[in-house]
């Protein structure tokens, strides 16, 4: 039996079916050649872009992401984005928008960093009291995708 993935869409999968090579019947002829046309397709990295597995994707601890475990720093449990993060004195009007959804109000960050990657836009907000808000919109989207909201006491998702 052999499987191939088709390279131009991961859904397709082909399947041979060969006859054992043991004196009977036709050994080693092909017995059939199956095609799927529904096999799950592996996600998307948010942060590079590739297909992963989901052996291979992890959670990102700062903003809830999962992301494949190439892009997921060790030591800190933060992908490659959230690393990235820098502050920012004017946040873009994306970001401001993202934070309103969270504080339900016009933001008042005493600093927002800000990072992006391949798919999203990655906003830290410092809400004050040692608290902070992370949230990530899809580039062109008008709504978070995501909020984690980190105090001392521990994170916590939000959406």
């Amino acid at each position: 039996m052999e499987l191939a993935l088709a390279p131009s869409t991961p859904n397709v999968v082909y399947v041979s079916i060969q006859d054992a090579d043991d004196g009977a019947g036709h050994d080693n002829g092909l017995l059939g050649l199956f095609k799927s046309i529904n096999a799950p397709a592996p996600e998307v990295c948010p942060v590079c872009g590739k297909g992963t597995c989901i052996e291979h994707r992890a959670v990102c601890s700062h903003c809830g992401r999962q992301v494949c475990m190439a892009d997921l720093q060790q030591e800190s449990g933060h992908c490659a984005t959230c690393a990235q993060l820098a502050t920012t004195p004017e946040p873009p009007l994306e970001a401001v928008t993202a934070a309103r959804v969270v504080t339900g109000r016009a933001p008042r960050s005493s600093r927002w960093r800000v990072a992006r990657d391949r798919t999203h836009l990655v906003v830290e907000l410092d809400l004050g009291f040692r608290r902070k808000a992370v949230v990530t919109m899809r580039h062109g989207g008008d709504a978070p995708e995501s909020v984690v909201q980190h105090s001392l006491l521990g994170s916590k998702r939000r959406k």
